[in-house]
């Protein structure tokens, strides 16, 4: 479940429904996902963002509607995959989607992705999957992946660092699963 800025509680349900409850008892509204919600992002402007395994869905709550996103092979700026696993937006208004085929940039003023092969440590980003992007207080973005650890970078100075289990080392990460 997610609580939206406005205090509505949104839940995902595994019958792909998506029901957004009113504390103040309205009638609850029920919309169809068409897959399992894996992430939700309220953006600056109250659209909520779905991360699904059929793409990514934009629900604009004042008009009531519903954008699916889904991978265009003939757009390689697009979204890189329909499994959508993450959602972050900064403060510069861009949503960073983590797919399990990688990265991408949303900047919700244009509708443009981006692919991150302009960012140094994200070239080679396609075909790693990214399961989770969090941001810490000192403004770094941590990035969980599936098989390459985990990785953090910071857009200030650019700087980029990778941890990576090792084998028979205690003091690295358990696993480069995460």
């Amino acid at each position: 479940g997610y609580t939206s800025r406005d205090g509505e509680f949104w839940v995902a349900t595994q019958n792909y429904n998506l029901f957004r409850v009113d504390p103040f008892y309205k009638p609850i509204n029920n919309l169809k996902t068409g897959a399992p919600v894996n992430n939700f992002l309220e953006d600056m402007s109250g659209n909520l963002w779905l991360a699904t395994g059929l793409g990514l869905l934009k629900y604009d709550k004042h008009k009531n509607l519903i954008q699916q996103i889904k991978h265009d092979p003939s757009n390689p700026a697009g979204i890189p995959d329909d499994r959508v696993s993450s959602l972050f937006q900064d403060k510069q208004n861009i949503i960073w989607i983590g797919t399990l085929s990688g990265l991408r940039i949303l900047n919700t003023e244009t509708n443009k992705f981006t692919d991150l092969q302009n960012i140094k440590p994200f070239k080679d980003s396609l075909l790693i999957g990214y399961v989770k992007i969090i941001k810490d207080n000192q403004g770094i973005l941590w990035f969980t992946t599936w098989g390459l650890g985990l990785n953090s970078y910071n857009p200030a100075d650019k700087s980029y660092k990778q941890f990576l289990n090792k084998e028979n080392d205690s003091t690295t990460i358990a696993s480069n699963l995460l």
